[in-house]
């Protein structure tokens, strides 16, 4: 006679016998290790038990009752669910058995019917003394990755929570999730892959739909709330100036050529005509910033320094290539192009056959900047910028470019400025003179002319003031207003 046959006769012949029964079943039992389960002695309450048993909620609500009795007394107070059948009392005594078999038992017992699922499998070994049936459910449910959803009165449903499964329906909510702030290829990076089995992201909208058991989905869509929230944005003024040598002396701009080192202005900022305790000028000439790949300090853009470009730009000696403002996201990437468009005409082939093709040839000022803010307030700009100037003509009648590059990563505090120099172009040219009529004589003329190679050297500068942009918005766009 089987274990089960026998809790089965025991059933039938009375209650009364069924302590002993369960005592000579032990002492004969195989020697297998038991998980014994015996009911608290403190009730707990339905939250308290399933954090104990899984942090991840898995199956529907059904306990008001002992919540309410817990706020008003202070004292866990006995687990009550919702629909009576669920407060039958029940005793489990499982080693081993299948879900399908303590199913079959606890419908035998208590005229609950409990309905498995497909794809739901697993073992129970459960033993103690009288529990609510809802608390045996939620024990085994919880241990087998399912859930139960009632179906009609007296009958239960336990299925996988698993969408592959037939009953996976049976037992889900759908909700339809709208973003506002990411997109949704961000938030399926973010997602994690167990999450996104129940989750389907819209290619061509910003909506997310989750199908899933009703406790699992709320706390996927407690995540995606979590992910999907504003980012904190910064404004990035970006002037780019083109000098002449002597004007970046005179606006202290003079960078050694043959120095690798950076110097940062104690406190971050740059004061009015000196630098660390020396004349800026002279520092800078001393060497004081790298020229690799473009020189970086950083200082505070004063009313001074802007009024000294404005008088350079004034009298010829700087040109302004860029005066504008980026709106990035924290952490995002955002671009500025100022580029020219050229198409050249190029003659290849033989004279018999020639072929004429156009050549695209790209000229400016391309400008990245990505800012990080951090906790403190301060905000690192990872900076990359390409400056691209036709110099000449080669002789198939292409442009000659050249292109300089700046690559910085910078730390500053909000509203202080960035300025990356030293990419310097140095140009040749032939300055021919004559006197007029004799100097246009044929053969003659050339004792009336003179010739000399003049050398200029132009350095282009790059100032970016990033800040933090205020959440309303509002005063910093009366501000940008007022400034145009």
């Amino acid at each position: 006679m089987t274990a089960r046959s026998v809790r089965a006769c025991a059933a039938r012949l009375g209650r009364a016998f069924l302590p002993i029964l369960l005592v000579g079943l032990s002492a004969c039992a195989r020697p297998a290790t038991i998980l014994r389960v015996q009911a608290p002695t403190t009730p707990l309450t339905r939250q308290r038990l399933r954090h104990e048993v899984d942090p991840i909620p898995l199956s529907p609500p059904r306990q008001p009752d002992s919540e309410a009795a817990t706020e008003t007394s202070g004292t866990p107070g006995p687990v009550v669910y919702e629909h009576e059948e669920l407060n039958k009392p029940y005793t489990p005594s499982w080693y081993g058995d299948s879900i399908r078999d303590a199913a079959s038992d606890i419908a035998f017992e208590t005229g609950v019917a409990v309905q498995v699922g497909p794809l739901v499998i697993g073992s129970v070994s459960l033993q103690g003394e009288a529990m609510p049936v809802g608390l045996v459910l939620d024990l085994i449910t919880a241990a087998a990755g399912a859930t139960y959803v009632r179906q009609a009165e007296n009958v239960y449903l336990i299925a996988a929570i698993n969408p592959n499964s037939p009953a996976f329906g049976a037992i889900s909510e759908t909700e339809l999730v709208d973003l506002w702030y990411v997109g949704v290829t961000e938030l399926r990076d973010l997602l994690p892959a167990h999450v996104m089995d129940y989750v389907q992201l819209s290619t061509t909208e910003p909506h997310a739909l989750v199908v899933a058991p009703p406790d699992l989905k709320d706390a996927i869509i407690r995540v995606i709330r979590a992910v999907d929230q504003p980012q904190t944005q910064v404004v990035m003024r970006a002037l780019v100036v083109e000098l002449s040598e002597q004007a970046a002396r005179e606006l202290g701009f003079r960078w050694a050529m043959d120095s690798s080192r950076t110097a940062v202005p104690e406190g971050g900022r740059i004061p009015s005509g000196r630098l660390n305790g020396f004349n800026a000028a002279q520092a800078l000439q001393d060497g004081s910033f790298t020229h690799d790949l473009g020189a970086t300090f950083m200082g505070e853009f004063t009313h001074e320094l802007q009024a000294s470009l404005r008088s350079l730009v004034e009298d010829g000696s700087a040109q302004i290539r860029v005066d504008t403002r980026l709106i990035a996201q924290n952490g995002k990437t955002s671009d500025l192009n100022f580029r020219l468009q050229q198409f050249f005409r190029i003659e290849t082939g033989t004279v018999a056959f020639p072929r004429i093709d156009l050549e695209k040839i790209e000229s400016g000022v391309k400008l990245e900047a990505t800012p990080q803010i951090s906790e403190t307030g301060y905000i690192t700009v990872n900076l990359t910028t390409t400056v691209d100037d036709v110099v000449a003509l080669a002789a198939n009648g292409l442009p000659v470019v050249q292109t300089r590059n700046a690559t910085s990563t910078v730390r500053v505090r909000d509203g202080d400025t960035i300025v990356i120099a030293g990419m310097v172009e140095e140009r040749e040219s032939q300055i021919e003179q004559r006197v007029p009529v004799p100097g246009h004589i044929p053969i003659l003329g050339r004792l009336f002319t003179s010739s000399r190679t003049a050398v200029s050297k132009r350095e282009v500068a790059i100032f970016i003031t990033p800040e933090i942009l205020p959440e309303s918005g509002s005063s910093w766009e009366w501000e940008f207003a007022s400034a145009e």
